[in-house]
């Protein structure tokens, strides 16, 4: 019976420690460690990083209108923004939809290449075409909150950030 016991109370403390102490000690950790920065930018758009926007796209033309329509919402100064989109292989019509939004004069670079080899492949080819200082990488059929870019880059004042990952 004991043996049964020490299963049943160590199965509850992981659930307990997944869904609450986990949390809780990292809350006391970063209390602790002083981690929490000054989450501020002046009202100058000049105290804003360049942000690069990366959205890999295969065979979305469901999506894209409305993944573009999405992105030129942020909120988010524009002369520091760049929307990008890289396509391989699409055989859909996603690759003349983004041009054609190009075409109406809106400003987003389009890297496209007629061979498919794979997502990673296509974001690692046009990484360094990018001239963000922040780089987030998104879905096509993912929305974006437009006030989300705003807060993420925040956390990049302190140095020792080097990822932020949205919800």
């Amino acid at each position: 019976m004991t043996f049964l016991k020490i299963i049943f109370w160590l199965s509850l403390f992981i659930i307990l420690y997944t869904y609450i102490l986990y949390g809780v000690l990292i809350w006391i950790y970063l209390k602790v460690r002083g981690r929490y920065i000054n989450n501020t930018f002046s009202n100058s758009p000049s105290d804003y990083p360049a942000v690069s926007i990366l959205v890999a796209c295969y065979n979305e033309e469901d999506f894209i209108a409305s993944k573009i329509d999405n992105l030129l919402k942020l909120d988010y100064p524009e002369d520091k923004l760049e929307i990008a989109f890289v396509s391989d292989g699409s055989d859909d019509n996603t690759v003349q939809l983004i041009e054609n939004h190009i075409k109406n004069g809106l400003n987003i670079t389009h890297f496209h290449k007629k061979e498919r080899n794979g997502k990673q492949h296509a974001v690692n080819r046009v990484i360094d075409e990018l001239s963000g200082d922040i780089v987030i990488f998104n879905d096509c059929n993912t929305w974006i909150n437009p006030e989300s870019v705003d807060k993420m880059v925040r956390h990049f004042q302190n140095p020792e950030v080097g990822v932020v990952s949205g919800e």
